[in-house]
C-alpha cells in the first residue's frame, strides 16, 4: 500500500522513526486515524514533503508496540507536554 493512503498511525505502528517526521511537520500521530492524503487539506504541510522525509528515514528502529511499557511512557510524556493538542486547546476557550 502507497504510504500517502495508509493511516497516519500506521505508519508510526511500522517504523517508530516516523513519529519524528510528524512532530516536525505537526501531525497528530497519536490519533492518527487519518490518511497524509485526508490531511493535506487539513493540514498547512505539504504532503508531498512529507512523504518525502518518510521515505528517507532510517527503517531501523523497534516498532512502539513492541517497546516496554516504561520505556514508551518515557517517550510519550514529554511530547504531550511539549505540544498542546487539539483537545487543551479547545479546553482554554
Amino acid at each position: 500500500m502507497e504510504l500517502r493512503c495508509k493511516k497516519v498511525k500506521d505508519i508510526v505502528l511500522e517504523n517508530s522513526a516516523s513519529a519524528s517526521v510528524f512532530f516536525r511537520y505537526g501531525i497528530d500521530y497519536c490519533n492518527g486515524n487519518m490518511s497524509l492524503e485526508d490531511l493535506s487539506g487539513e493540514n498547512s504541510a505539504n504532503i508531498d514533503e512529507v512523504l518525502h522525509d518518510l521515505e528517507n528515514i532510517s527503517h531501523q528502529g523497534t516498532p512502539f508496540y513492541l517497546w516496554p511499557l516504561d520505556l514508551l511512557l518515557d517517550y510519550i510524556i514529554p511530547q504531550i507536554r511539549n505540544r498542546p493538542h487539539k483537545m487543551t486547546q479547545r479546553s482554554k476557550r
